[in-house]
């Protein structure tokens, strides 16, 4: 019985003893197996990291460009609208400078006139002109055509219903009866296709540089005293029977927006 009872702790003596030793060597495995994971793991999970903050980085980013556009466009329509206004605002200046002018030389020369712009002209030489009334606005023909100042740009020469189409005074069809201003020595303005001169003055009248040409009126085309231009250069050579001043205009031809036209 005694053995029997002997035997019996020997065994649950070894039996624990060997469950110590398989449990033990098992933590250990699995400690061990752990730490291997987590140690070749490791620069998985710090790209997954990265690549989570990369992407949050690039998605607020691009959600920030798409608002910085749409703000955008948005100033882009205020900044064309306000463009557009001030475009505006400035052709009702210009309109109404226009009538102020017309309305001035109107008065100072006592002239029936009527404004028009310019809607198409012949950049190369400024020799031709069409301008926004016609026939329908009481324009004909032959009627002289103004800038500020009663300086003359030309002649009409050709009237629609809406539109016509203007002659400048350098073309070589003009012809104007003129004097000058204050010394009045008479002559002939022409045309030359870019230039002006006025011609047929006698070698013994005086002629000085700056002097104002006006129109004499005694052609019976061309009003008297409207400003042909000025006196830049003077001809008279001994072979010449008549001096000849080459004239520059008074006009910015380059800015000329709007003119006015004479009605007899």
């Amino acid at each position: 019985m005694n053995l029997n009872r002997s035997g019996f702790l020997i065994f649950l003596s070894l039996f624990f003893l060997t469950f110590s030793i398989v449990f033990f060597d098992q933590s250990k495995v699995v400690a061990t197996s752990h730490s291997i994971i987590a140690t070749s793991s490791a620069p998985f999970q710090i790209l997954i990291s990265r690549l989570r903050d990369f992407y949050t980085f690039w998605t607020d980013a691009l959600f920030n460009i798409r608002e910085l556009k749409l703000k955008n466009q948005e100033l882009i329509q205020k900044n064309l609208e306000l463009e557009s206004a001030l475009a505006d605002i400035s052709d009702l200046k210009s309109e109404n400078e226009s009538l102020k002018k017309q309305l001035n030389f109107a008065n100072e020369y006592r002239r029936n006139l009527i404004g028009a712009n310019i809607i198409s002209r012949d950049y190369q030489n400024s020799r031709s002109f069409i301008i926004d009334a016609g026939a329908l606005d009481g324009l004909a023909v032959g009627m002289t055509v103004l800038a500020g100042g009663g300086n003359i740009v030309g002649q009409i020469i050709l009237a629609n219903e809406r539109t016509s189409q203007i002659r400048a005074i350098f073309d070589t069809g003009t012809k104007i009866s003129s004097v000058t201003q204050i010394s009045r020595v008479a002559g002939l303005t022409r045309g030359l296709g870019s230039d002006l001169i006025l011609d047929l003055v006698p070698k013994s009248q005086d002629l000085g540089i700056d002097e104002t040409i006006i129109s004499s009126g005694q052609d019976g085309i061309w009003p008297k005293g409207l400003v042909v231009g000025k006196i830049a250069v003077i001809e008279s050579g001994q072979n010449q029977i008549f001096k000849i001043a080459h004239l520059k205009s008074l006009i910015d031809w380059s800015r000329l927006e709007h003119v006015f036209i004479i009605i007899p």
